[in-house]
């Protein structure tokens, strides 16, 4: 099982009584393709955050990939993340001032397994992947606040994907996309992580994008999960 929830509740310390998310027992086999949706508020991102081990549950247990997050050290669960959990944030969350390669070399960097003997091997890995994205190559070294939408894209999906996650976790990364480069991003990135057997957890409000996936999952705002096939 790439992911396991069993009796899981969340508040935030500071509001005891208002419960974010309950969810009884909710399972993703690997390398499925989940598609969860729901209304702002409902409590996606959360779930993601707790999946990741960013935040941990109030009570309940999370299994990811095999290992409790629940009982490992803030330190172990920052290092499982890194070795197993590729990240797609909203935003991109991309350091402007680096280029493509820089930024894709830092996530690499907190990573401790699949290390290339050296940085000519770590270099050719990042353009291998670029090129699979069809990243133009006289924008590989150009500051990432000089790219457009459609380039930095690219640029999150290949960080993402640079450290051979086990897991994909992409929270609402096209919502500020126009349709073209949203339907090119969904394209790419679900082509990338059959071919690498990845599993997907893919957060939106936008229906319209279960197309793309093997599995959708509901996250009303009762917070409760209901799985539909």
């Amino acid at each position: 099982m790439s992911v396991s929830l069993q009796n899981v509740n969340f508040h935030y310390p500071d509001t005891p009584k208002n419960q974010v998310l309950s969810i009884d027992k909710w399972e993703v086999y690997p390398g499925e393709k989940l598609f969860i949706y729901g209304p702002s508020g409902c409590g996606k991102s959360t779930l993601l955050n707790l999946i990741s081990g960013i935040l941990l549950p109030s009570s309940g247990s999370i299994n990811v990939l095999g290992e409790s997050l629940e009982a490992m050290t803030d330190h172990q669960r920052n290092r499982f993340r890194a070795n197993n959990i590729g990240y797609i944030f909203q935003n991109f969350n991309l350091i402007p001032y680096l280029n493509s390669v820089e930024n894709i070399r830092l996530a690499h960097y907190f990573s401790s397994k699949n290390k290339p003997s050296n940085t000519t091997a770590l270099v050719k890995k990042i353009h291998n992947l670029l090129e699979a994205l069809n990243m133009p190559i006289e924008s590989w070294h150009k500051p990432i606040n000089l790219l457009s939408i459609g380039q930095q894209q690219r640029v999150a999906i290949a960080r993402a994907l640079i450290n051979n996650p086990k897991l994909l976790i992409a929270d609402e990364p096209t919502s500020s996309l126009d349709p073209y480069n949203k339907e090119n991003f969904m394209r790419l990135l679900i082509e990338l992580c059959t071919t690498q057997k990845i599993t997907v957890l893919f957060v939106s409000h936008d229906q319209q994008l279960n197309q793309y996936f093997t599995r959708s999952a509901a996250l009303p705002s009762i917070n409760k999960i209901v799985n539909k096939q």
